[in-house]
């Protein structure tokens, strides 16, 4: 089962999109902590960056490949990290994350996908993500 969320406003859950499927979790989203809401309301949060994160759970074996994608082109390496893959016993699966960190000139544009392939999908999942910060 996976689930897609996204978060936006400072508020943490001003708008939330969450949809379901099989096969490995991939949970894409914003995080939010420190926000600090501004006076007029009209912009989500003071900062200069933002950062996109991309939760893979529940999976099996350990291999697998994650890499980021804006408007359709993959992302250099260089302009996101992936965590290194972690065991979970009492799950008896695997779990990681990705981020890529999003500078403010480009919050409002394009489309930033995580795309994730491992043995269990034929196909590569892919969770996209727009206008994140979007009003």
């Amino acid at each position: 089962m996976y689930y897609i969320i996204t978060y936006g406003g400072c508020s943490g859950l001003d708008r939330v999109v969450l949809s379901s499927g099989s096969g490995v979790r991939v949970l894409l989203g914003v995080p939010r902590p420190g926000c600090v809401p501004s006076p007029s309301g009209l912009t989500p949060c003071v900062t200069k960056n933002a950062t996109l994160l991309c939760l893979i759970l529940g999976f099996f074996p350990a291999d697998i490949k994650v890499h980021w994608e804006m408007n359709g082109t993959k992302m250099d390496p260089s302009q996101y990290s992936n965590s290194p893959v972690v065991w979970f016993a009492s799950a008896g699966s695997y779990s990681m994350h990705s981020k890529v960190l999003v500078p403010q000139s480009q919050w409002q544009e394009g489309k930033y996908s995580c795309i994730v392939s491992h043995e269990s999908s034929q196909v590569p999942l892919t969770r996209n993500i727009t206008n994140a910060f979007g009003k």
